[in-house]
């Protein structure tokens, strides 16, 4: 995944684990951002808990029954969850990265499946002098 800025600063990184690449305008690399991270299985209850929520909302959006199948049948699951969800440059320099909660912690705390920009819990960010805050 990657993320470009308006002055042409470029984040990639791959999120099976925590090591993200800045590189300036000129495509040099300025800094490297890695994090050691706990690599969480995806469990049957978590697909059951996922699939249950976007069947949910499917529904809610009042997509036909038969859409709704189909859908439901093609998604897949990794044994794993990414280390992260999304990247995005933040102000002054630094790097925002959401990480992804599990579908039992959600469940549990009856949150929504939703993308935010914004710093919320489990999200993390790095200083532009490479300081990490959670």
């Amino acid at each position: 995944m990657w993320d470009t800025s308006s002055d042409g600063r470029v984040i990639m990184a791959v999120n099976e684990s925590i090591r993200i690449e800045l590189l300036d305008s000129g495509r040099a690399l300025v800094r490297i951002i890695t994090r050691t991270h706990e690599v969480k299985q995806f469990t049957e209850r978590d697909q059951r808990i996922f699939l249950a929520a976007m069947r949910d909302l499917f529904e809610q959006q009042g997509a036909p029954a038969a859409a709704i199948d189909a859908a439901m049948a093609r998604f897949q699951f990794a044994d794993t969850y990414p280390a992260f969800i999304t990247l995005t440059h933040g102000p002054q320099g630094s790097v925002w990265v959401q990480r992804f909660a599990a579908a039992t912690r959600s469940a549990k705390r009856a949150t929504s499946i939703r993308r935010t920009w914004a710093p919320t819990p489990g999200t993390s960010t790095t200083r532009k002098d490479g300081t990490w805050e959670t």
